[in-house]
């Protein structure tokens, strides 16, 4: 009896020694397929209004854009992600900063000039609050709701794709209706934006 159970411990434990070596072989693959995964990767060009949103969605990076040394104002593309609004949406696009009576846009703000622009910034909803606005297009029926949204805000380097920092951007208090919206099935919602001075501020740390 002895000679047994000594046998079915000793098969346990080359049971337990397998599985071990199991979880740290699928751990070091699903290491290997994150790390790959999350790998910048380069882009051609320079980060302008059409391909920020490519860096942004696809961890990209243009080896060709100016570098971010940490002196003076660093120029930002921005590209931001909302939740669906209407047909379409969902997906990164660039944010052009719309000015609006009594705010100023920042010259770091979606530059002018293409090959000064050293960071990236990405901008991903994660929050929605109240509704502070209803947009009426042309039919008198279509009235959508907009609601308060906050973001996620992640700066890379343009140049590089290093990640610079990360933070948080709540109340986007800018509530600018589309010119025109692409209604689909079931409920459709709008959402805020960060204003001007929203983004200064809280990319003021990273772009200097």
């Amino acid at each position: 009896m002895s000679q047994v159970g000594g046998s079915r411990e000793s098969g346990r434990a080359l049971v337990v020694v397998l599985l071990a070596v199991l979880v740290v072989v699928a751990g070091g693959v699903g290491y290997a397929v994150w790390s790959w995964s999350a790998k910048p990767r380069p882009l051609d060009g320079l980060p302008d209004n059409s391909t920020v949103a490519e860096a942004c969605a696809e961890r990209g990076y243009f080896p060709a854009a100016a570098p971010h040394d940490g002196s003076g104002t660093a120029p930002v593309r921005i590209a931001i992600r909302k939740e669906k609004e209407g047909a379409y949406g969902g997906e990164y696009e660039s944010l052009l900063i719309r000015p609006v009576p009594g705010q100023r846009v920042p010259a770091i703000l979606n530059p002018t000039r293409n090959e000064t622009a050293e960071l990236i910034a990405c901008l991903d909803q994660t929050g929605v609050g109240e509704q502070v606005e209803t947009c009426r297009f042309d039919s008198a029926s279509d009235e959508i709701p907009m609601y308060e949204a906050t973001y996620d805000v992640t700066v890379y380097e343009a140049r590089t794709g290093e990640q610079v920092g990360r933070t948080a951007l709540a109340d986007a208090e800018q509530a600018l209706c589309p010119a025109m919206l692409f209604v689909g099935d079931g409920e459709t919602k709008l959402y805020t934006e960060p204003s001007a001075r929203q983004l200064e501020r809280v990319l003021a740390k990273f772009a200097s």
